[in-house]
């Protein structure tokens, strides 16, 4: 699935990286990169399969949303992997890459091939290698082995030290056309139109995840408290446990979204300032009493909190601390 068959929108990014290795210009670390959901995993799997087993006479196939879904959840199963694909990635119940890891990755590169051929490391996400772990990469960046290669994959390459970005080559991926989206969405044009409204940047692949553990409506729920947030007519403190239940992950990430299309949308300048939700028209306007600083500084908190989960932090309190941001001044409740 990932590792055979290609996003539509990444066979251009495919095709630079097997012209340079075709060309003999092909480094030996790429960091590859661009906004989240929009398929870096998949392009480093596929264009590692091609290194492992040999170039290839023909584009892949192209992914299917429901194959995106199936292979995501399980890309780390030992029995989807190539013998000589080596991947690093949070262990389980963490939220960074050890120095262990990548010690012992760098031991097993100076090993020989189980093909003969070539070796590859994929980094998913590199901008979770601890300091420790980052200065331990150095050296296998700066001495490769033969035929090896490493693919860092991140959505937040600016977190990663200089000394590991400068040695790397790198592939910016830009977000995919709507055109290309609309042939490829379940949904077509209608879908498409409704990732514009909530995802900015057109990140396809985190909108799939997002309708798919959304089958029991709780994103409009989330609307509906939102909404009711910040007009200040609901109660904070019952929609931050609330929130603070079930997957807190999928949670936050959904807030970021919607805050970064409310921002999106009072930045610009030349269209409507009505912020819209498309589930809901009764919700238009609903942010209309927050502030662009006050949005700026709940999602900067609210990506904050989603980065510490993994600390072991008291996720109630913090969710709470984070919804009472929203509550205008005016007053609590």
């Amino acid at each position: 699935m990932l590792n055979r068959s290609l996003c539509p929108w990444l066979l251009p990014a495919l095709e630079q990286l097997e012209s340079a290795y075709a060309h003999q210009r092909l480094g030996h670390a790429w960091l590859i990169h661009g906004p989240e959901g929009i398929g870096k995993t998949n392009l480093a799997l596929v264009f590692a399969t091609r290194l492992l087993e040999g170039a290839a006479d023909s584009a892949p196939d192209a992914l299917a949303p429901e194959h995106f879904l199936a292979g995501m959840s399980n890309r780390h199963e030992a029995q989807n992997h190539h013998p000589d694909l080596h991947w690093l990635y949070p262990e389980s119940g963490k939220a960074s890459i050890s120095v262990e890891q990548v010690r012992g990755v760098s031991e097993t590169l100076g090993l020989s091939s189980y093909s003969g051929s070539a070796k590859v490391v994929v980094i998913e996400p590199a901008d979770a290698l601890t300091i420790a772990a980052a200065n331990a990469l150095l050296k296998t960046l700066e001495e490769p082995t033969r035929n090896s290669y490493l693919l860092l994959v991140s959505h937040r390459p600016g977190v990663l030290p200089a000394t590991v970005r400068s040695r790397c080559q790198q592939l910016r991926l830009q977000a995919p056309q709507r055109s290309t989206l609309t042939q490829w969405f379940p949904g077509g044009a209608a879908a498409a139109d409704d990732l514009d409204s909530y995802a900015p940047q057109l990140a396809p692949l985190r909108w799939l995840e997002s309708l798919e553990a959304d089958r029991d409506g709780a994103q409009a729920t989330r609307s509906r408290q939102f909404a009711d947030l910040v007009s200040g007519v609901g109660n904070p403190l019952a929609i931050a446990d609330d929130w603070a239940k079930g997957d807190t992950d999928h949670t936050l990430d959904w807030l970021t979204r919607r805050l970064q299309g409310l921002i999106r949308a009072r930045c610009d300048r030349h269209g409507s300032k009505l912020i819209t939700e498309s589930a809901d028209p009764s919700l238009h306007n609903a942010a209309s009493a927050l502030s662009l600083t006050r949005l700026f500084d709940r999602l900067e908190e609210a990506e904050r909190l989603r980065r510490e989960l993994a600390g072991g932090i008291n996720v109630q309190l913090a969710m709470r601390a984070l919804v009472l941001g929203f509550v205008p001044d005016k007053g609590l409740p």
